[in-house]
């Protein structure tokens, strides 16, 4: 297991100690890490607190030395349409076709915020608590430069699509992030904000 991540099996959550580091010992880079979790114990009933964690990143500075890539929406989409075992000619031309316009549509986005540090794939599960008991991000092998609002989206689409959350929980979620619940439904261009 990397100390620098988390493994999926363990859900374990490793962050470096504030020391000066690397160390060099015969030629070799030494690095130093805590457990920040020991049982993986994640922050699945407390969507303030995730959000809270979301905001907090948004609100850091990357250096001028740290190059973030972009945050791609549609990175692997066109690749896993074609590769696709199970869908037919038509929906495959059809799938396609509408990945085109959605591209299309996104590079004529202009985005209101400017561009920050996102998480990439910020949701209840990648959110652990600490050894105090404090919520601290997992899985940041996603982290991008984007919009906050991208970081958003998935929990809109959880909750206006799919119904994974309460009206109770999505406004828990929207008040750290500054939003108005009914602005995360229009993330997905709802048709039935509450």
């Amino acid at each position: 297991m990397s100390p620098a991540g988390s493994s999926r099996r363990a859900t374990r959550l490793y962050r470096a100690i504030d020391v000066d580091q690397p160390v060099i010992v015969d030629g070799h880079a030494v690095t130093f890490w805590e457990a920040v979790s020991d049982d993986g114990q994640r922050v699945r009933d407390n969507r303030g607190e995730v959000a809270k964690v979301i905001a907090q990143l948004h609100k850091l500075a990357a250096p001028e030395n740290l190059h973030l890539p972009e945050l791609e929406p549609f990175e692997n989409a066109g690749d896993r349409i074609a590769d696709s075992q199970w869908l037919t000619p038509g929906d495959r031309g059809y799938m396609t076709s509408e990945l085109a316009k959605l591209q299309a549509e996104y590079a004529r986005l202009d985005f209101a915020l400017a561009p920050g540090i996102i998480h990439g794939d910020a949701n209840i599960g990648n959110v652990l608590r600490d050894q105090r008991g404090n919520p601290v991000s997992d899985r940041l092998g996603r982290l991008r430069g984007r919009s906050e609002r991208m970081d958003l989206i998935q929990t809109a689409l959880f909750y206006d699509r799919y119904g994974w959350h309460t009206t109770r929980g999505i406004q828990d979620f929207c008040a750290p992030v500054r939003l108005r619940h009914h602005e995360v439904a229009g993330l997905c261009r709802a048709s039935k904000c509450p």
